[in-house]
């Protein structure tokens, strides 16, 4: 048993663990070690696939299992296996869906489609959607599990998220993860949805769960945890629900709520 036995921290990648030069600092990951030696669980929860966590290694790894994919997928800490997915579950409707969401909107530039453990999406230009039956977007619906569309604009906003969530929210989740893209996951994945699985599958009873985030995609999780905590460079809705906001990026934010729960 350890001081920080029972906590659960999961953190985003990209513009919170990772510092402007896509780095994580000395100082974050001595912290990490820190955290993990006396009994917490440390772990990442990023809208990437487990593989992209292996340029890290060794100076960081998680001692819990991963999120990934922005909360549609659970891997092993160490291999990678996919221990639990949440695919978008309602294929007979996700093609007539993304149909609407990309002629309803003349601004759209594109869209990438997610599968199987993929960490690039597949790609359409707005171009190769308008005007067409979507028949590629159609076979890859019957061959793979899709885990997640990102559709691209100059600048998704506030309102259009808002939008879709009003008008497919019985189906989906969309959120902005950074200002030209909106990411769509199934109503029952997300980030916050996934730190809850972590939670209740740790062999150790968890008395309280911290996260930390910089984009909307963490804002379910950020909302979910115990102790919620938005860096400095967050967007202004994420700082909203956040109980706390922590230093930016590159002043090893990690670090920093570590020694503030110590």
């Amino acid at each position: 048993m350890g001081k920080f036995t029972g906590y659960l921290f999961c953190s985003d990648l990209d513009g919170t663990l990772l510092n402007r030069d896509r780095r994580i600092s000395a100082e974050t990951e001595e912290a990490i070690r820190y955290f993990q030696e006396n009994g917490g669980l440390f772990t990442m929860a990023t809208g990437r696939w487990y593989d992209y966590l292996e340029r890290y290694k060794p100076g960081f790894s998680p001692n819990t299992h991963v999120i990934c994919l922005n909360g549609t997928v659970l891997c092993h800490r160490d291999t990678g296996e996919v221990l639990l997915s949440r695919p978008i579950c309602n294929k007979d409707s996700v093609v007539d869906d993304a149909k609407k969401i990309v002629t309803e909107d003349d601004e759209i530039w594109g869209m990438d489609v997610f599968v199987d453990g993929e960490d690039d999406g597949i790609g359409f230009s707005a171009e190769e959607l308008i005007g067409t039956d979507f028949s590629e977007l159609k076979k890859i619906v019957s061959e793979k599990e899709i885990f997640k569309l990102i559709f691209t604009y100059p600048d998704v906003g506030r309102h259009r998220v808002e939008r879709m969530n009003k008008k497919y929210g019985d189906r989906y989740i969309f959120a902005r993860s950074w200002s030209e893209g909106m990411e769509v996951v199934s109503h029952d994945a997300g980030k916050g949805a996934m730190m809850n699985v972590l939670r209740n599958m740790a062999e150790v009873p968890i008395h309280t769960t911290v996260a930390v985030g910089d984009y909307d995609n963490d804002i379910q999780m950020v909302k979910y945890a115990d102790i919620g905590y938005a860096v400095e460079n967050a967007v202004d809705t994420l700082k909203e629900v956040a109980d706390r906001v922590t230093v930016d990026r590159d002043s090893s934010p990690i670090a920093k709520i570590i020694s503030e729960l110590d």
